[in-house]
C-alpha cells in the first residue's frame, strides 16, 4: 500500500507541513468557503489546495512572506530566470559550499527575497532558518540539497496555481490579526507551533516569538471567540507526544464540546524533536467548532490508503469519471463486475450511486462488504467496548468505538498461527527457501489480530459489518508490511525496510450514501442474466496471469482457513477461482455473452493498452449492439507489472470503450 496524494506540494520543505496530512484534512473542511485564512501559512500546503472564493495567506515570519509576495509579482518565468541566473552566477552545486556561502553573505545584506529561495534550494534538508540577528544561517546541503527537478515541478505547480487564485499576504503574529472581517461564510484554519513539540520554528531562539503556554492560550481564546460569533474554524494540533499531553489543549476540547478527528501520523522521524527521550507515537489531532457532512467527503481524494493491486484504478478513477462525464454517462444505478479492491465501487458510491459489486476472491467480498455494503461511518462496536480495558487505552474521551478497538487490537500479545508457521523466516526455517513474506514479529502480530477477530465473531461479539470493517482493516494494513514488489507470487530474499517495521494496524475510512448497496462473492459471469443497472462497469483482468496465485497470501489472511500449501511461495489450491478473462480467446467471447445478456443503458470497458483483447476485437464486438465511443490517457505503468520493460517503457494507456444500447 502506498499513502495516495495527488495535491499540489509547496515548494518549500517547511517543518510541520500538512501535505502528507492533505487526504485526510481537506476533507473535514467545509465544502463552501468565501473566504479561506490559513493564518501560520509556512509553506502554504493547506491553502494553495483549497477551493474558496478568497485566500488569505498569513505568517509572522516577513522574509517567507515577502517571498511570496515575490512568486506573485513576477511570475513563473520570471522567478525561475533569476534562480537559474544565480545558479550559475554562484557555481551553485551539490558540493560548492563556498558558493553558497557566498550567496549566503550576499543576501543577509540585500535581502532580495529570490535569493532566499535559492538559498533553500541549496540549503541543509531545504530548511528556513534565521539566527537571532535575523541572518539567514541554514549550512550548506552537501551531496543532498539542490534545485533538483523534484523542488522545480512543484515550484511550477505552486506558482500556476497562485495565477488562478485571489489571494492576500499578510504579515502578522496571530493576536495582530483582525478577525472581525470574518462571517460564518469564512473558515480560519491554525496550524500553530505545537506545544509539546519542538522545532526551530517554535523555540524561540531564532530572532522571532517562540510558543509557550501563554501563546497556547491566547489563541484557543481566540478560536473561542470565532465559535461564539459562528465563524468556522479548523485546528491542527498534537495531543500527545512522546508520554507528554497537552492538558491546556485537552481541557479546552472538553470544555466547548468540539469535534476531534484522529489523523494517521508519526512525527518520530521527523524534523520535531520531544522533550524527553522515550519513543512513542504522536496523537496528531483535527479540531473543529462543526461536525462535517462526513468524515470523507471529497470523491477524489477519499481512502488514506491505497492497495497494491494490479489494474487498480484508485489514482485514475477521476480520469476515467471525467470520460464518462464528458460523454454524458449517469444514472442511478452502477454495478461494478470485477471489484477487486472496491476502489471504483467506493468512488460512484459517495457519487451517490447504488452499487452492486462483485469478485471471486474473497479477500474482494471482505473489501467490498466494509466499504460497499456496509453503510455505518463510524461502527460502535456495543458488544466489544465493555470488555475493552479502557485503562490501557490513550485518550479514550477523544477517540470513536472504532478507534478504541483499532487501538486494542495493536496491544493484544503475539500469538503464533498460520501465518507465522508458513509465511515467516522462523516459521519455514526448514524448508530449502524460508519465506520471507512477513518478518517474525510481523507473522506473530497478523496471527494475533486475525484470531482475536476470529474469536469476537464465535463469540458473537460482533456484528456482521463490524467482522468485515476489521477484516478490510487487516487486509489493507499488511500490504504496508509484506516483504514483495506488490504481488505475492514472491517474495524479496532481502528484506525491505518497511517490512521490518512492527505492524500497526490502522482504520479504514467509510461512507454512507444511504442506499441499499449489494456485494457477491461470486464469478459474475454467473450474474449476468440478474442484472439490471444503469451503468455496467467491466474492469477484468488484460493479462494470461490469474489474480489469485499474485494475492494467495492476502486470500488466505481474509479466509484464514488453514489451506493446504504448496511450493517455495506457500501457494493455496485457486483452482476454482480461475477467470476466463485471463485466456484472449475465452474473454473476447465472454464479454459478447454479458453484452447479450446483461440489461444496461451503458457498458463501461476500461482496460490496458498491453491487454491481450485487442482494440480492433473489442470495438467489432460492441459495434454489434450499440454505440461505441474510445477515449484513453496515459498513466504509470504498476511497478510489479513491468515484464522486465521498467527501465524502457514506465508508461501505459488505459483504454476506455463505452457502448450504449
Amino acid at each position: 500500500m502506498r499513502i495516495s496524494n495527488p495535491y499540489i506540494s509547496s515548494p518549500l520543505n517547511y517543518i510541520g507541513g500538512k501535505y502528507k496530512l492533505l487526504p485526510q484534512l481537506l476533507p473535514l473542511f467545509p465544502t463552501k468557503i468565501k473566504t479561506f485564512v490559513d493564518l501560520f501559512c509556512g509553506g502554504c500546503n493547506v491553502g494553495i489546495n483549497i477551493r474558496a472564493s478568497k485566500i488569505v495567506f498569513n505568517d509572522n515570519l516577513v522574509y517567507l512572506i515577502d517571498l511570496y509576495k515575490e512568486f506573485q509579482k513576477k511570475g513563473i518565468t520570471e522567478v525561475v530566470n533569476h534562480i537559474d541566473k544565480r545558479i550559475d552566477e554562484y557555481k551553485l552545486s551539490l558540493t560548492n559550499e563556498e558558493g553558497y556561502k557566498e550567496l549566503r553573505s550576499f543576501y543577509n545584506k540585500e535581502r532580495n527575497s529570490l535569493d532566499l529561495f535559492v538559498l533553500i534550494a541549496y540549503s541543509f534538508n531545504h530548511q528556513i532558518r534565521f539566527n537571532n540577528s535575523h541572518a539567514f544561517n541554514n549550512p550548506f546541503g552537501r551531496e543532498r540539497s539542490s534545485f533538483n527537478p523534484k523542488m522545480k515541478d512543484n515550484l511550477y505547480s505552486f506558482l500556476g496555481e497562485f495565477n488562478k487564485k485571489e489571494i492576500e499576504f499578510t504579515c502578522f503574529n496571530f493576536d495582530d490579526f483582525d478577525f472581525s472581517l470574518y462571517t460564518s461564510d469564512d473558515y480560519i484554519y491554525c496550524d500553530p507551533p505545537y506545544l509539546i513539540t519542538s522545532g526551530t520554528y517554535n523555540d524561540g531562539k531564532r530572532g522571532f516569538t517562540g510558543w509557550g503556554s501563554l501563546e497556547e492560550k491566547k489563541l484557543l481564546d481566540i478560536l473561542s471567540k470565532l465559535d461564539e460569533r459562528g465563524v468556522k474554524f479548523g485546528l491542527s494540533n498534537v495531543l500527545t507526544h512522546k508520554e507528554q499531553t497537552n492538558t491546556i489543549l485537552q481541557q479546552w476540547i472538553q470544555e466547548n464540546n468540539f469535534y476531534v478527528w484522529h489523523l494517521n501520523k508519526n512525527y518520530s522521524n521527523s524534523n520535531y524533536q520531544s522533550n524527553k527521550a522515550k519513543t512513542s507515537l504522536t496523537d496528531e489531532v483535527f479540531i473543529s467548532n462543526y461536525k462535517p457532512q462526513s468524515r470523507i467527503k471529497s470523491i477524489y481524494f477519499n481512502f488514506l490508503i491505497t492497495m497494491r493491486y494490479i489494474g487498480n484504478k484508485e489514482n485514475i478513477i477521476s480520469q476515467i469519471d471525467n470520460i464518462l462525464e464528458i460523454r454524458n454517462i449517469k444514472g442511478n444505478t452502477f454495478f461494478d463486475f470485477f471489484s477487486g479492491t472496491a476502489s471504483v465501487a467506493k468512488y460512484y458510491k459517495q457519487k451517490g450511486y447504488t452499487i452492486q459489486s462483485s469478485d471471486l476472491m474473497y479477500m474482494s467480498f471482505c473489501l467490498q462488504k466494509a466499504y460497499i455494503e456496509n453503510n455505518e461511518e463510524e461502527p460502535l462496536f456495543e458488544r466489544i467496548i465493555p470488555i475493552i480495558d479502557s485503562t490501557k487505552i490513550n485518550n479514550t474521551l477523544f477517540k470513536t468505538p472504532f478507534d478504541i478497538v483499532i487501538e486494542y487490537l495493536n496491544q493484544i500479545p503475539d500469538k503464533k498461527g498460520f501465518i507465522y508457521e508458513n509465511y515467516t523466516p522462523s516459521g519455514t526455517k526448514n524448508l530449502d527457501i524460508p519465506r520471507m513474506y512477513f518478518s517474525d514479529e510481523n507473522g506473530l502480530r497478523i496471527d494475533a489480530i486475525r484470531q482475536e477477530i476470529e474469536n469476537w465473531k464465535r463469540e458473537n461479539l460482533l456484528l456482521e459489518n463490524e467482522y468485515y470493517i476489521l477484516l478490510s482493516c487487516l487486509i489493507e494494513t499488511v500490504s504496508l508490511y509484506a516483504n514483495v514488489a506488490g504481488v505475492y507470487a514472491a517474495f524479496y530474499k532481502k528484506w525491505d525496510p518497511r517490512a521490518v517495521k512492527r505492524l500497526e494496524l490502522r482504520r479504514i475510512e467509510l461512507y454512507n450514501n444511504q442506499k441499499k448497496n449489494i456485494v457477491h462473492n461470486l464469478n459474475s459471469l454467473d450474474l449476468v442474466e440478474n442484472i439490471h443497472t444503469d451503468i455496467l462497469y467491466l474492469d477484468p483482468p488484460y493479462n494470461e496471469r490469474q489474480y489469485l496465485p499474485n494475492y494467495h497470501v492476502l486470500e488466505t489472511i481474509a479466509k484464514y482457513d488453514n489451506p493446504i500449501i504448496k511450493g517455495v511461495t506457500g501457494m493455496r489450491n485457486y483452482e476454482n477461482q480461475k477467470s476466463s478473462f485471463c485466456n484472449p480467446k475465452t474473454a473476447i467471447i465472454d464479454i459478447e455473452s454479458i453484452i447479450q445478456k446483461s440489461k444496461f443503458k451503458h457498458l463501461v470497458l476500461s482496460y490496458n493498452s498491453e491487454g491481450i483483447m485487442s482494440k480492433e476485437d473489442i470495438i467489432a464486438i460492441m459495434s454489434k449492439y450499440g454505440k461505441v465511443t474510445f477515449d484513453q490517457f496515459q498513466y504509470a505503468r504498476f511497478k510489479s507489472n513491468n515484464n522486465g520493460l521498467a527501465k524502457t517503457k514506465k508508461t501505459v494507456y488505459e483504454q476506455v470503450y463505452i457502448l450504449t444500447k
